[in-house]
């Protein structure tokens, strides 16, 4: 199949260079698109694509780590429910003669702040306690320092009032705008 797409290929090169007559037109583009998607459908069909998937899909879900193949934590007041749900879906199993499902949640206590800032990273330990002077802004991730803060609490208000002020004297100033100060 490489090939067929080498010559496909030299052929539109020879048609682009010497004969000067364009790409690749339309009524050409099954040419490139037919050997493939044929080919992908025999190997599906006689070769072991198949198999290879399969084999593939197993090798996955048996020896990587993933989201999927770990309980997933949840908190503690859904656990109730979770043992109803659990209980159901291997009652069900078990009269289809089917081993009971495995747990796929945990119910343990979320980290506290303390241990999740020991997992984290020095620098962001450092921005947390503080140290640099620097307060993390959580909302917009940005770091800033406090005077920088307030300085653009006090510029955003002074805009604000601008803002008012402006519209306002345009209001009063317009013709249509009923203020009667107009010319």
């Amino acid at each position: 199949m490489g090939a067929f797409y080498v010559t496909l290929g030299v052929s539109q090169l020879i048609k682009l260079r010497v004969l000067r007559s364009g790409p690749i037109t339309i009524s050409q583009f099954p040419f490139f698109f037919v050997p493939y998607t044929l080919c992908y459908n025999v190997d599906l069909a006689y070769g072991n694509k198949i198999e290879r998937l399969n084999r593939e899909v197993h090798e996955i879900l048996q020896n990587e780590k993933h989201w999927f193949n770990e309980p997933m934590q949840l908190p503690p007041y859904l656990e109730p429910a979770y043992k109803l749900l659990q209980e159901e879906v291997n009652e069900k199993l078990r009269g289809a003669g089917r081993p009971n499902e495995r747990d796929w949640a945990c119910f343990t206590q979320p980290k506290a702040s303390d241990e999740v800032l020991d997992l984290s990273y020095p620098v962001t330990r450092i921005l947390q306690e503080g140290r640099l002077g620097i307060e993390w802004d959580h909302a917009g991730f940005t770091p800033s320092t406090s005077t920088s803060v307030e300085s653009e609490i006090r510029r955003r208000g002074e805009l604000q009032r601008r803002a008012t002020q402006l519209a306002a004297l345009e209001q009063f100033e317009s013709p249509r705008g009923g203020g009667g100060g107009g010319k």
